[in-house]
Formats: C-alpha cells, structure tokens, sequence
C-alpha cells in the first residue's frame, strides 16, 4: 500500500494539508537548499521560540548557536539519506515571548525529502518537546532500570560466593537463599525463601545432640558479628549432618537501623576430620619418641628373658616344664612385637630383611594367636611354599592382626583357615604388582563378612567398626607390605559367608633360608667372640649360649673395655673372631664408633651390631656401616649361634651366597 493510498482517494487540497500541518501538536520545518532556508514552518514549530524568525532565513540565521553543530547532521542525511534522531537536546529559547532565555529540551528526527522542481535537496525537521513530568518518568524509569540491574548484580554475586549465605529479617524469616545454602540444608531457595530459619537452619551440638542458640537471635541481641560455636552440627533436610562454621551479622539500612541479620557458613566436616586425623598423627609421633626410648630397655630386658628361657628349655627340652618354658618364650616374643607394631606405624620402621621360611613364621604366630579360642585354626600350608626375603618379626605383626581380627569376629567360635600358594603375577596384573614370583598367604574366616561399603576403607588410619579399637591394625599391615614390596587385600569368600585376606610377597624360588646349614655350623662354630653389651643379663646369656656351641667367649660392658681387651689379646696373638656389638651404650661409644677403632688393631675383624631399634639404618643395611651381620633384640640363643656361626663360617673360607649379610 503506498503513502498516496493512505489519504484517500484523490489528491487532498492545499488547504487540507495546512490545517493539517497547524493542528499537529508537534513542530515541523521544511529545509531546502544547500544553506537549509526554512521554506515552511507550523505554528508548533513557531512557539518553540516565538521571538525567532525562521521562514525565509537560512539555519545558520535562524540557529545561529546551534549551527555548528547542526549544519554537519543536516548535511549527512542529505548525502545518505539516513534519517538522524536526537532526544534531549537542550535550547536556551525565548520564556513566554517575553526575551528572557530559558533551558528547554526538544527531541529532532532529521529525514531526507525528494528535490523540489527546482532541483534543491529537502530536509523534514520534526521536533517534540520533553515535557518535565515526561523527563521526570523517563528518569524514574532509569533509576528503576539501573535498581533492578543493581539487584540483580547483587543476586548473581550472592548465588555466587562459595559459602552459603542466608539472610533473614528481623523476624527471622528468609529473606535471601543462595545455591551453597540449597546444597547444605537440602532446600530450595524457592522453598526456604518466607520460612522461619529454625525451619531450614537446623543445628545441634556435635557432642550433646541439644539445639544450638538461635543465631539471629544472637546476633540481634548483640548488635555484632557473632561466630558460630564450635562443632555446630547442620541437619539438612533429608537428615545428613555436616560440621559447619562461620558467622552472623546484623544488616544496617541507610539510616544505621538494623533490618535483618546475615548468615555465612561452609562445610568444615571434612576440614575437622582431617584435623582430628592430623592431631591423631601428632599424639602418636609423640608416642613414638617416648616408646623409642622404652623399647629400647624394653627389648633388652625380653633379650635376657629369651636367652634364659631358651637356656633352660635346652637343660629340660620335654615335659611340662618344657611346655610352660615355650609358651613364656612366646607370650616374650609377642610382648616384642606389640612394641614394634607400634614403631612401626609411628615411625615408619624400615624392614630388616632376611631370607625367610614363611610357612614357619606364619604358622608359630598363628598358633600363639589362637591359643585358648573357642574355634579351629586348620593349616593349609604348602610344605614348598616359596621364602621370601622380609623382616621376619613385622611378617608376624601382619599375620597377628589379621588373625586376631578373625578371632574377634568370630567370638563363640568358627573355623580359620590359613593357607599359601605360589603364584607367578603377569605384567599388568590385577593385583597392581610388577609381575613375578610371589608368595600367597590366605587368611580366611567364617564371621559375618565385612560390607562392601566398608571394605575400602579398612585400610584408613584410624578407621575401625570396633567400640574399643584404635584403627591401626589393618593400617599397620599395609604400611608393612608395602615396605615389603607386597599387598594386601581383603574381599568376601566364595560361596561363603565371611571375610578372606590375601597376602601377596615378592618370593625366591628355589632359595631355603639355610637355617639347618646354620645350625649345623653353630653346633661346631669354636673362635673366639667378644661381646659388648651394657646390659648384664645380656652380656651373661649370651656368654652361656656362645660357649655351648664351644666358643670362646668375652663380655664386657662398653667401648673402652673392649679396646683395652682387644689390643691385648691382638698383641698375645690370639685375636677375636668376631665381636658382637651393641649399637647405643648410654655414656659410651656405639657400635658404628667402637668398630671403627678396633679395625684401626684390626682390619680384618667382623662385627656383627645389636639393637631393639629394628629401624635404625644399621640394622636395615649393616654392610653399608661395615658390619657383617644384625641381630635384633630381643634375639634367643638360636639366632644368635646362627648368626654368630654364619659370620666365622664366611671368616675361615670362601663365602657362599647364603654367608652374605644381604643373603640373610
């Protein structure tokens, strides 16, 4: 439809058009020419300044004021015939005809017309005055613009922040709910939004269940940020509780009135839990020192103990008395291992490892272990099952707590099974071991079973389902093997109710630990040993115990008697064989300091340290500190004639593999 059709039909009169043109409310010009001479302009045009004469002057005329910046914008619409708008531009014009200037402010809209018969460009001004109610709404409607853009920059922020935060009145009703807060109260914000607080925010004290003190109320009654107590317990919505901490504090309007109170709080469940495991640590490290210092008298005192149970267990081998001596050996050797089981998750207790019979090591702990239970221990134990090099007392700490563990879980009685396999890993093996030749020991009981939501964390320091248990002993193992370059796993028995522990150690196919080649050495071992100890009971079974294998034997109690003494049988041409020494003497030299200055008499002299400290570096690598064996107290007569005999078996003649000091 074109612009002719809208007028109807015919071409409207001149007359028609005039009183048109006077009766629009808004002011119209028509500029023509390359000056812009006003050709035609209406009465509402002529009332924007009646003091002005337009028609017949040219802008510059007309505007003088405004033509510098005029003149360009008219220009432009010409060339491009892009029409131009402009609101608000403000003219100094005429108030009421009456010359005195006032501030008025129009809206133009510049359109390009059609050239004229002439050939003159045309250009249509339009202009409509802004009112001050029209300026008044259209700066409410800013203000309310910029308003809801501010809000809606402060919802943004507060959906944001990582915290939850929830603001109330002073009636405590929600008033704000940010996304955190939906997760921690199990609440929509749509929901919570008009609730009481006590409603959504539901918290307790960890320790006494009691509700805690309203924190609005809190806050409202000191007029200051207040923290919330400690362990504050959130209760959300579908009844999970979470630690949390943080803060209250009063809103304040612009007049300094208190209109609400804020909340801040996060989730510290995990952060308390990790502190309780840290401070956890630290009591045990604290531990650890002084068991260090108490194992160490601890192990020499059980040394003497087992030396002489030992001596008279040889004297009378049969009977009851016989029976009486072995069990005491053995509740010692476990009183040792319950010191070391805490060394070594204290302080990480390197492995002194040793070719070892891991059949007779498993089967000895297991016995004692059982002893008095209502149920049956059934031995499933290959006789070839592979040795493997361990440190023998931490394999029985493994093996004493995942068996006790057994027995608890079957307190009237039940059926363990403890058995062993070789097996041969492939690379890439589920196991996550490198592949090879390991040794399976199988520890299985007939017990309830262990969830399977629980049974990946077992293995977690300070985890327990017990009432009175520490959480260590399944911690202590994993921490062992791993040591030991081995695992340990735990799943569920086939077939069977109960729970099945897996075992899996690095093996030596084909390798015996040589304990009867030993012992048969030690039965004739003969040289002369000096031993060094400062404990009396020691130094006197040791001395008994060397000297029925037909060795001559020396004691003495620390470094400077034994220098004395070593020179002077050195220098009568019967120096010792071998010499057995202490590792810390209180007041004295140690064993690494006293070696070094017999080998000054001496080069040729092998040294054999002694120590309850089973972590020591020494203990771990002796041939690394020069000597040419270890023994751990407490040690019985049969390991020190073993070692005693090993070491003189390697001085008189070629060494074979088993004589070497890592082939122990």
């Amino acid at each position: 439809m074109t612009g002719a059709a809208l007028l109807g039909p015919g071409l409207p009169s001149q007359q028609l058009l005039r009183d048109v043109l006077d009766a629009v409310p808004a002011g119209i010009a028509v500029l023509r020419g390359d000056d812009f001479l006003f050709e035609l302009v209406n009465p509402a045009y002529q009332a924007i300044d009646p003091t002005r004469r337009f028609v017949g002057q040219t802008v510059a005329e007309a505007w003088p004021d405004l033509a510098a910046v005029v003149l360009p914008l008219l220009r432009r619409v010409v060339e491009t015939g892009t029409p131009f708008h402009a609101d608000d531009m403000a003219l100094q014009v005429a108030r009421g005809g009456a010359g005195a200037a006032e501030e008025r402010f129009f809206s133009f809209t510049y359109q390009r017309l059609p050239v004229d018969d002439a050939g003159r460009p045309g250009v249509l001004v339009t202009v409509i005055e802004t009112s001050v109610q029209v300026r008044a709404r259209q700066r409410a409607e800013a203000g309310e613009a910029r308003a809801a853009t501010e809000r809606e920059r402060l919802a943004v922020t507060v959906r944001s922040i990582g915290d939850a935060v929830i603001a109330t009145d002073t009636e405590a009703r929600i008033q704000v709910f940010n996304r955190v807060a939906e997760q921690l109260t199990g609440w929509k914000a749509a929901e919570a939004v008009g609730q009481p607080l006590s409603r959504v925010f539901r918290i307790v004290h960890a320790g006494t269940r009691a509700p805690c003190e309203d924190p609005v109320s809190k806050v409202l009654g000191s007029g200051k940020v207040v923290a919330l107590a400690n362990h504050t317990l959130l209760i959300a919505r579908d009844g999970t509780e979470r630690a949390i901490a943080d803060s209250g504090a009063p809103i304040h309007n612009a007049r300094s009135e208190t209109v609400g109170v804020v909340l801040v709080f996060r989730d510290v469940t995990e952060t308390e839990r990790r502190d309780a495991a840290l401070a956890g640590a630290q009591r045990l490290e604290a531990l650890a020192v002084v068991a260090g210092g108490i194992a160490h008298d601890f192990n020499n005192l059980l040394t003497g103990v087992l030396a002489n149970l030992a001596l008279a267990l040889e004297e009378q081998p049969e009977g009851a008395v016989a029976e009486l001596l072995g069990e005491a050996g053995g509740a010692a050797r476990r009183a040792r291992g319950l010191t070391q089981q805490l060394l070594t998750f204290a302080k990480g207790g390197a492995p002194a490892k040793q070719l070892t019979d891991l059949a007779a090591v498993v089967r000895e702990t297991a016995e004692f272990c059982t002893r008095g239970w209502r149920g049956a221990c059934r031995f499933e134990l290959p006789t070839d099952l592979w040795h493997a090099v361990v440190d023998p007392g931490q394999l029985g700490q493994v093996v004493q707590n995942v068996v006790i563990n057994a027995v608890e879980a079957m307190p009237k009685g039940g059926t363990l099974i403890i058995g062993g396999a070789n097996v041969v890993l492939d690379p890439g093996n589920e196991h996550e071991l490198p592949g090879g030749s390991y040794a399976l020991l199988r520890i299985e009981d007939d017990g309830p079973g262990i969830p399977a939501a629980l049974r990946a964390r077992i293995f977690e320091p300070f985890f327990t389902t017990k009432a009175t248990g520490s959480g260590l002993g399944l911690a202590v193992c994993q921490s062992i093997l791993a040591r030991h370059d081995g695992r340990i796993e735990a799943r569920p028995r086939e077939r069977e109710r109960g729970t099945r522990f897996d075992v899996l150690l690095p093996a030596r196919p084909g390798e015996a630990s040589g304990a009867g080649v030993l012992r048969e050495r030690a039965a004739s071992a003969g040289g002369r040993v000096l031993i060094v100890d400062d404990e009396e009971l020691i130094r006197s079974a040791a001395v008994r115990s060397l000297r029925a294998i037909g060795c001559e034997v020396h004691a003495v109690r620390g470094s400077e008697e034994a220098l004395a003494l070593f020179e002077a049988r050195a220098r009568d041409g019967a120096p010792f064989d071998v010499v057995l020494l202490d590792l810390t003497i209180p007041g004295g030299e140690g064993g690494p300091e006293t070696l070094a200055a017999l080998r000054r008499i001496d080069p040729a002299i092998r040294a054999i340290v002694s120590s309850g400290f089973s972590s020591d570096p020494v203990l771990v690598d002796p041939a690394a500190h020069g000597f040419a064996g270890a023994l751990v107290k407490p040690y019985d007569p049969r390991q020190l004639r073993e070692e005693v005999g090993r070491v003189l078996a390697a001085r008189r003649g070629p060494a074979d593999p088993g004589d070497a000091p890592g082939g122990r």
